[in-house]
């Protein structure tokens, strides 16, 4: 399993790698919002699962290499480093016209021969598959080997319609809302994740119950510090049927209004 106990002395030894296709196409004005999202969602979905190997790339064009963000740390560590974030955004926030998304899963490969005695890993490709058709063949080629050595590779849409990438992976997600994304990646993770509490992403609000919500409110009525309990205290005062212009306003002034 991808977790292993520690009591056992085990090692959990299994890494995943998310490839982002800084293309146009990829974060055009119709697709921005979407290929931002399924990023945001699939980042807090492995800083979830803690794995503890796990590299972040974003493709170069034709004339630069990939460049490589995050290389062997803990998914945890996704959202501790905000110099990531800074060089994620600016590289994002300017994509290129053409990408070398083969030299990029070229990239993986290698990084993955690094880590000999790693037992399994995962290659997510997040494009749009637009840019890519004249270049299939080695996206299949690098693809394969990345397979050949225990990675496996999935596909996962980037934008409003990627048809063009489900025709490059044999594994392919796509998910029109990025928050159902999480129900895409559980289904390849399958019996390797104990729990679907451990692929709950980080900040989502649960539901408070009615006995929660009552103890909040008897907190805050306790509270002498509290805010609002001078104005709360105003307020009630006020009789039912009173005329709240005529408490809070000069009728001279709303005569003077009227006439104008």
């Amino acid at each position: 399993m991808i977790y292993l106990e520690d009591k056992g002395g085990m090692i959990r030894d299994y890494s995943i790698t998310i490839i982002i296709d800084n293309s146009k196409t990829c974060f055009s004005e119709f697709n921005e919002k979407h290929s931002y999202l399924t990023i945001i969602y699939l980042l807090k979905i492995i800083y979830a699962i803690n794995i503890p190997s796990f590299n972040l790339i974003v493709t170069g064009d034709f004339n630069e290499e990939p460049h490589i963000l995050i290389f062997n740390k803990p998914s945890v560590t996704i959202f501790k480093d905000e110099g990531i974030y800074a060089k994620l955004l600016l590289l994002i926030c300017n994509p290129k016209l053409n990408t070398d998304l083969a030299k990029a899963i070229k990239t993986s490969y290698e990084l993955r021969k690094l880590k000999k005695y790693e037992k399994e890993s995962y290659l997510f490709i997040l494009t749009d598959g637009l840019l890519h058709e004249k270049y299939e063949e080695n996206i299949n080629l690098y693809s394969n080997q990345c397979q050949m050595i225990g990675m496996r590779v999935c596909g996962i849409g980037l934008g409003i319609y990627p048809y063009k990438a489900k025709e490059l992976f044999t594994t392919f997600l796509y998910a029109i809302n990025p928050e159902n994304l999480i129900k895409a990646v559980s289904i390849i993770f399958g019996k390797l994740v104990r729990t679907e509490n451990e692929l709950k992403i980080p900040s989502i609000q649960q539901d408070i119950s009615a006995n929660e919500k009552k103890k909040i409110f008897s907190d805050l009525e306790k509270n002498d510090k509290f805010f609002y309990n001078k104005l709360r205290e105003e307020l009630q005062k006020i009789k039912q049927g009173d005329d709240i212009m005529n408490i809070f306003c000069n009728k001279e002034k709303i005569h003077l209004i009227i006439k104008l």
